[in-house]
């Protein structure tokens, strides 16, 4: 890691011969809170972009020390519950700002969406749809000329799926984005609340790959073994299509009874997900107001682009309220 040595900050067209140089440092969370906590600039914003549950840990000491946090990684905001609202209240406490919006559909509204709803006193009955942009592309591809497998591989080379690709197939990620919906309108629920069908073939979720290194290589290697599903995936795809369906891996969030799923369904063209691109995410929001016409919010979000986007616009949200605060 690299610390500025001065108000000047970090040279930021040397960063990349700078961070291998004499100059970077060993990564320590205790080193980058302490420099934070020193810093007199009145607004400092830590962006944690490793969707690290150690990282995750130091939320509560930045928020006491009044540092903003943005996370478009879900281990903050989908982590554990008492941690989870320790964060909201220590907001408050020492008004600063947490901001995660892009840690659930990238650059699209939906948090925002949910507050300013919750916020005009709508009440929110239920939340559907398909926030995994990777198995939207998938599913998308997947057809009886491109086998499941070959459609994921297509996938990683896009940069769609996370760095174990295994949290996409499982569901895991898409849960965790469930847990962070969930909780924004009222839901105490954890991780394994949630029902989730995972797509994983059997004993591939703890296999250790021994010898293989690298990301490019354990993701050629977790394909290879996904070819076991090839078959009984393509026997659903015709399954789906002999109804005039579509496959979609769509999650539900239920207010009332509180259950929230995740599962592969066929949905029919009276479904919005039946039209769902590539890698698109689509929410949709039931509420009183719209209950019988629910709001959707539809779009591309997936890829380094769309999250990058997503993170800069929760920074520009915490810039534009410490303004507000300063006039």
């Amino acid at each position: 890691m690299l610390v500025a040595e001065n108000m000047n900050g970090i040279n930021l067209s040397s960063l990349s011969d700078d961070i291998r140089g004499d100059a970077a440092k060993d990564f320590d969370l205790d080193a980058i809170t302490n420099e934070m906590e020193a810093d007199v600039n009145p607004l400092r914003v830590i962006i944690d972009c490793t969707n690290s549950e150690d990282v995750a840990g130091y939320y509560e000491q930045w928020l006491s020390a009044g540092i903003n946090i943005i996370s478009p990684g879900r281990k903050g905001a989908s982590g554990p519950l008492d941690m989870y609202q320790r964060c909201i209240e220590l907001q408050k406490e020492n008004s600063v700002y947490w901001q995660y919006e892009s840690s659930v559909g990238a650059a699209l509204p939906i948090i925002t969406t949910l507050k300013d709803l919750a916020d005009t006193g709508d009440n929110i009955l239920a939340l559907r749809g398909s926030v995994s942009g990777a198995l939207a592309y998938v599913f998308s591809e997947f057809s009886e000329e491109m086998p499941f497998s070959e459609a994921l591989g297509r996938a990683v080379e896009k940069g769609y799926t996370e760095n174990d690709l295994r949290e996409d197939l499982s569901g895991l990620d898409t849960a965790r984005k469930v847990v962070v919906l969930a909780r924004q309108i009222g839901l105490d629920v954890d991780v394994k609340d949630v029902e989730v069908e995972s797509l994983l073939p059997e004993g591939l979720a703890d296999k250790v790959y021994e010898g293989v290194e690298g990301k490019t290589a354990l993701d050629a290697a977790l394909i290879e073994d996904v070819k076991a599903i090839d078959e009984a995936m393509l026997k659903r795809y015709q399954e789906a299509k002999a109804n005039d369906a579509n496959l979609r891996y769509k999650f539900t969030i239920d207010r009332e009874s509180g259950k929230c799923s995740v599962s592969l369904q066929a949905v029919s063209k009276k479904d919005p997900l039946f039209r769902l691109k590539k890698n698109e995410n689509l929410v949709e929001f039931v509420t009183t107001r719209y209950e019988e016409s629910p709001m959707i919010i539809k779009g591309a979000a997936a890829g380094p682009e769309l999250a990058a986007t997503g993170i800069f616009a929760d920074l520009l949200r915490v810039t534009r309220a410490f303004s507000s605060l300063q006039s």
